[in-house]
């Protein structure tokens, strides 16, 4: 009897020591509301809205170039309103809602990213 106790406690710890994922888990990424406004928020803080600097394009590139200038060295440029359904869509919440009524750059940070709203 005491053989079949041992067999069994040593079969359960190898079993479950086999059964250990190793790694992390995949994140659940869960898509934003709010991306359905990126084409009007890009066209009120753009270039030719309110000309805030976080209307501009988005560089895209592994070096980490912060401007979309001719000589930058960015691999492309993509637009406000692609970069904003892109992070919606990786579960990156942005305030749209909001962005779209603000009447002044700085309200972006003060006012749509501090837990406010206009």
């Amino acid at each position: 009897m005491k053989h079949y106790i041992l067999f069994f406690v040593v079969t359960c710890i190898v079993g479950c020591g086999c059964a250990v994922q190793s790694g992390d888990p995949a994140p659940v990424i869960r898509p934003q509301p709010g991306a359905e406004l990126c084409g009007e928020v890009a066209a009120h803080i753009g270039p030719d809205g309110l000309n805030c600097p976080e209307g501009l394009p988005v560089p895209v590139n592994d070096e980490g170039t912060t401007e979309c200038e001719p000589d930058a060295g960015a691999l492309e440029c993509i637009s406000l309103e692609e970069f904003c359904v892109e992070q919606h869509q990786k579960g990156i919440y942005w305030n749209t809602e909001c962005m779209v009524q603000i009447t002044d750059c700085a309200e972006i940070e003060t006012v749509c990213n501090d837990g406010g709203g206009v």
